[in-house]
């Protein structure tokens, strides 16, 4: 992933994103990052030395922890910041869906049941993976 951060991002991104399911089968946490991605973590101040890092030691990382609070707060500073009292329809509907989306961490459901993450999806995937290996095994051995 620490490459990737070298990758330069595209100045002019989507408005709406496409997906194709197949091509993120395809895809590792790698091909998700940029330079923009850093770029980010430097206009708003925040740490990111945690990227260079295994995605899998963040959470013990003081700067990520840091940082995921910094992004955490953005809901109660916004919340705070009188943004009701403007008669500017547009910027209040701005505000109030920047407050709503900053207090939900936005993650992948896997049937509505539960929350996808880097980790989970690489032990599903690897479970997966492995139980394909054994049934094909098994049939190319009768």
């Amino acid at each position: 992933m620490v490459r990737a951060l070298d990758v330069s991002g595209e100045l002019n991104p989507q408005k709406r994103t496409k997906v194709d399911v197949q091509l993120i089968q395809t895809r590792q946490l790698e091909d998700f990052v940029s330079s923009s991605t850093r770029r980010f973590f430097e206009i708003t101040g925040l740490p990111s030395s945690f990227l260079d890092n295994d995605v899998e030691t963040w959470n013990d990382d003081d700067e990520y922890k840091s940082a995921k609070s910094a992004c955490l707060e953005i809901a109660e500073s916004m919340y705070y910041s009188g943004w009701e009292r403007y008669n500017h329809k547009q910027f209040r509907t701005a505000c109030y869906m920047i407050i709503m989306r900053a207090q939900k961490q936005q993650s992948l459901k896997a049937g509505g049941l539960f929350d996808i993450n880097v980790i989970s999806l690489t032990s599903i995937l690897q479970a997966s993976f492995s139980f394909y290996t054994l049934m094909n095994n098994v049939k190319n051995e009768t």
